[in-house]
Order: structure tokens, then sequence, then C-alpha cells
């Protein structure tokens, strides 16, 4: 309340007038309010050395915030870890010692395999949506990637150092790009030959930023059909590869199978892009946004790990979701939580 006001000449302030002269900065609403009591909760069970709860997720949640906490057993492994995780990834040639075989190559098996690893750099993400003819059952939706976190920095930086015209943004972009990645300490560790390393991801760069012309050429759009009406628009890419990489024996879709597509131009113009690029190049992409994705859990002296900031990642890791058909047609939900926990068991446990 405000005293000040004369609540006959102006009640609101009379009554609201105080509240609203807090910093805009400490200004909450209530779901931000109950958000940050609830990883404050968190913290307390996570923390504490005498817990009860000795389930295997509650074990798996300690053991994650004890080691995210871990600062000196983090900056001592360093890259280590990450490293280790890609070699036990399908690779590319960029990744030193990948026994790459470009004649028996599939982007489509090798992109199916990732899923959460190179989370929404991928060439296919796979999310849900609702059925539109019963929205109480849930459908797969194929999506475009997000490039944005990647490329949008780089983007700024070059604005903000050269002012590139319209004609000389694309061609810029791509040689900022390729020396940002060249630098970047991962893809030094991955391939130590510069001029080798400089000329792979000279061709990543461009073909990520094909990848992002194409995605974003178009407004989002949401198409419903069936999983074969898929196949046949979009014949050229092998989708039975792509989405039964991993999951053959848990998703099961037919040709009838009702999903929902969001930007079909994309996946209509995709495997043309991908007819531009030789076999190497696509593997390293893959190889590149799965390590861009990881390297975030990997310590750095200048983001400290703080409680709020383990508390955010642990809370909102879900998994990827897929879809599985059930016996009688009925669809329900399959949380994929096997890739997360093989990660953060073997290596976020220790990086992050």
């Amino acid at each position: 309340m405000d005293d000040t006001m004369n609540p006959c000449d102006n009640f609101y302030r009379y009554s609201c007038g105080n509240f609203h002269r807090q910093e805009l900065d400490k200004q909450k609403n209530f779901v931000e309010l109950q958000t940050d009591a609830t990883r404050r909760t968190l913290y307390g069970l996570l923390s504490a050395a005498d817990a009860n709860d000795t389930s295997r997720t509650a074990k798996l949640a300690r053991s994650l915030f004890s080691s995210c906490m871990d600062i000196s057993r983090r900056a001592n492994l360093g890259y280590a870890p990450l490293l280790d995780r890609l070699k036990n990834l399908p690779c590319g040639p960029i990744l030193a010692g990948c026994n790459f075989n470009e004649k028996s190559y599939s982007w489509e098996r090798h992109s199916g395999m990732l899923g959460w690893y190179a989370a929404q750099y991928n060439f296919v993400i796979f999310g849900t949506d609702v059925n539109p003819e019963d929205r109480s059952q849930i459908t797969l939706q194929i999506q475009p990637p997000d490039l944005s976190k990647i490329l949008d920095p780089v983007r700024e930086d070059l604005i903000h150092l050269a002012n590139p015209g319209p004609t000389e943004i694309d061609t810029l972009l791509q040689v900022q790009l390729r020396q940002n990645l060249t630098k970047s300490t991962i893809f030094q560790l991955m391939e130590p030959d510069e001029k080798q390393r400089q000329d792979m991801l000279d061709e990543v760069a461009q073909l990520m930023l094909d990848i992002n012309k194409i995605a974003t050429a178009t407004p989002s759009n949401i198409t419903d059909m069936t999983f074969g009406e898929l196949k046949q628009i979009v014949s050229k890419i092998a989708w039975n590869d792509l989405l039964f990489a991993e999951l053959s024996t848990l998703i099961k879709l037919t040709d009838t199978t009702p999903i929902s597509v969001m930007n079909l131009s994309y996946f209509e113009q995709l495997a043309q892009a991908m007819s531009r690029f030789s076999a190497q190049t696509l593997a390293n992409y893959l190889v590149v946004v799965t390590a861009k994705h990881l390297e975030q859990f990997v310590y750095s002296e200048q983001i400290q790990p703080t409680y709020d900031g383990i508390m955010r990642f642990i809370s909102g890791r879900k998994g990827s979701i897929y879809i599985v058909s059930a016996g009688n047609n009925a669809w329900r939900t399959w949380k994929s939580l096997s890739q997360f926990k093989s990660y953060t068991l073997s290596t976020i446990s220790t990086i992050i």
C-alpha cells in the first residue's frame, strides 16, 4: 500500500503503489516464486548426507548433483570424458582414429542413432504432437533443426565488426564460422592437424548454413499426414533407417500411422541439399553438432557451476520422447532416458 496517496483520488495507487515500486529485476510472478522454492527444496534433498531415499532415481540424482559441484575433479578431467563419449558414438573423419567407410555410410542411420546427443542441431528432430482426430492421443512429430544457438552469435559478431552488406553476409558468415570452429578447443583435440581441420570444418560450415537456410526459409507450419504419405512425398530420404536406427523394437510405425510434420518444405529440400556434399562432410557435421551440444557440460573457468544452474539442468532433463504403438492401436508415450542415463553415468557424472 502507498499511504501517501489519497484512496479517493486513486485507489489503485493507494492499494498497489508500493508493490509497483519494486525494482523490475526483483519482480517475480507466482510460477517463478514456486519454481525457486522447488529448486531450493531439491537442493536440500540432493545435498543431504543422510538422505533416506535409496531409490535408483534418487541415487542417480544425488550422484549427478555431487559430480556437478565437484569443481576440482571436473577441471582436472577437462575434455577427456567428452572425447571418450564421441569415440563411442557414430563418427566422422574429423575425429582422429575414426574408422569411416564412405561406401557403407548412411546419414539417416547416423542421425537416427544420435537422438539427444545432437539435440536440436540434428538433421531431423523427433517430438510429439496431438492427434487432430483424437486429442486424447499423442502422435509423432517430425521437425527441422534449430541452429540459432550456433549461428546467431557468429552472425551478431560479424555484423558488429564488419557490418557486411546483403550480398556479402553469407560468404563472410561461412568464413567466420569456420574460423570459430577451427580455433575451438574441442576440434583442436579432435583433429590436431590445422590444415585438415580447417578444410573439413569449411565444408561443415557451408553445410550448416545451407541446412539453416532451408530450415528457416518458410514460416513454421504443421502438416498432418500418415507415415506412408511422408515416405511418398519425401521418397529420397530413407525414413526407416532414420526412425529405426536404434529403436526398431520400440517404435512401431506403419504406413497408416498418423504423424505431423513441421515445415514439410524443409524435408522436401533436405535430400537435395545432402546430395551436394560428400558422405565425409555429412558425418563430420553430425560429429560437430554433437560436440557443440555436449561441450556445454565441460567445466569452464568462465562459467562456474552454481546450485541454481545445476538444479535447472537436473529438473529440465526429460530425455527424448518417442511414440510407441500399443497392441490395441492406442498411443502411449515412452520417455527414452537410456541415452541420457548412459551419458550422465559414464560421462556427465565426471564432467558436469
